[in-house]
């Protein structure tokens, strides 16, 4: 489920810690969109009420990649090969969040291990 939010004064950080605290209540799995009003768009991901993973906001992708070189060195070539070839995330079966996934897809094939990924997510 994917929730979309448009980002305003109304939605000032008092309102926006009730919904975190109404999402962690109710155990809430999927995904919010948050959309300003400077066309900037990010994703939050929630499993079971907690914050998994964001994305989203100016030059995401070069963020990506930075960090990919920083914290998942092994893993940066074939990522550069996943941009010059889009095709390849229709073979890997990606739809929802291709940042997300792309980190597990490496996880569950053991390319990278589960502190490697607490790293880059943290950074």
């Amino acid at each position: 489920m994917t929730l979309t939010i448009y980002s305003q004064k109304l939605f000032n950080t008092s309102s926006q810690g009730g919904l975190l605290a109404e999402l962690q209540k109710s155990e809430f799995s999927g995904s919010i969109l948050v959309k300003s009003t400077k066309s900037e768009e990010w994703e939050l991901i929630f499993y079971l009420g907690r914050i998994i993973y964001a994305q989203g906001g100016h030059h995401s992708v070069r963020r990506y990649q930075r960090n990919l070189s920083i914290h998942l060195p092994e893993v940066k070539t074939e990522f550069l090969q996943l941009r010059e070839n889009p095709q390849l995330q229709t073979e890997l079966n990606i739809e929802y969040s291709w940042e997300y996934e792309l980190l597990d897809i490496w996880l569950k094939q053991h390319k990278i291990d589960p502190k490697q990924v607490n790293q880059f997510i943290t950074a």
